[in-house]
């Protein structure tokens, strides 16, 4: 197909878009794109991108060891995949994603975190770390944070003296 016409009469422009419905765009476990030939997002299918690998100095074409999803690079406890997911830095052991400080009072009940901002998070609890039966709960809504922490405030019950948290970043 080609464009006709002058394409400066009347101050508009033509174009063509062409777009490869056919195409597929590989997955890894987790939803994020890897291992596409049509790109370079990543070559070792760690699901992991190479710009990310690259800038934070892990070897974009191994995903094995400390250059992998599973490895710790700055020996955290946090994996390189999830030290990506929440934007934090995997050669900083002191940038991690941790709840600060909880605070219950007769009344009310707070949890803050260090969060990243435009980084969602969900607030996480349970009554018990033992019973094997219990699920983690989400404690209000999903936050997306604004700022370098983020606090959760609620309404403290009788129940709320034997509570764990645990926060979770959400794609």
């Amino acid at each position: 197909m080609g464009l006709s016409g002058d394409i400066w009469q009347g101050k508009q422009a033509q174009f063509l878009k062409l777009i490869d419905v056919a195409a597929t765009y590989p997955t890894n476990a987790q939803g994020l794109y890897s291992g596409s030939s049509y790109s370079n997002w990543d070559w070792d299918q760690d699901g992991m991108n190479n710009d990310w690998e690259t800038a934070h100095g892990l070897n974009p074409n191994s995903a094995i060891g400390v250059n992998g999803a599973d490895g710790d690079l700055d020996h955290d406890g946090m994996s390189n995949s999830a030290e990506l997911l929440a934007g934090t830095d995997p050669n900083n052991a002191a940038d991690i994603l941790s709840i600060d400080e909880v605070v219950l009072n007769s009344t009310q009940l707070s949890v803050t975190w260090s969060s990243k901002p435009n980084v969602n998070y969900q607030l996480l609890y349970r009554n018990s770390l033992l019973d094997g039966n219990e699920s983690w709960k989400s404690y209000g809504p999903l936050r997306t944070a604004l700022d370098s922490d983020t606090t959760v405030t609620g309404t403290a019950g009788a129940g709320d003296t034997n509570r764990y948290f645990r926060v979770r970043v959400q794609p």
